[in-house]
This record gives C-alpha cells, structure tokens and sequence, in this order.
C-alpha cells in the first residue's frame, strides 16, 4: 500500500518537472510562450496528463 507521504511526493515530482518543462518552453518564441501559458492554464484546471502528454512529446520534459 502507498502512504500518503509518497503520493504526496509523486505529486510534488510531478508538478517539479511540470514547472521545469513549462520554464523552459518560456524561453522560446512567442508561440512557445503562448503555449506555455496555455498549459498552465490546463495544469490550473487539472488537465495535468494533457499537459505532460504535450511535454513529452515535445522532449521539453
């Protein structure tokens, strides 16, 4: 069974990474910015797989 302080963990590797790959496609054009902002938007309403399914794919993460 997983204690809540490792789900907790996950979580805050996750929303690490997240915030590293969002950063990091903020330093590039302006249609890398807008999409960044996009993201977090998702990331705020809780599309979180969206969000890191476009930042895999995009090898940003």
């Amino acid at each position: 069974m997983t204690s809540r302080s490792e789900v907790e963990a996950a979580h805050q590797y996750s929303a690490t990474r997240l915030e590293k790959g969002l950063t990091q496609l903020e330093t590039g054009n302006e249609l890398n910015k807008l999409t960044a902002a996009h993201l977090r938007l998702l990331a705020k309403d809780g599309d979180l797989d969206a969000v890191v399914e476009y930042l895999e794919k995009t090898k940003t993460i």
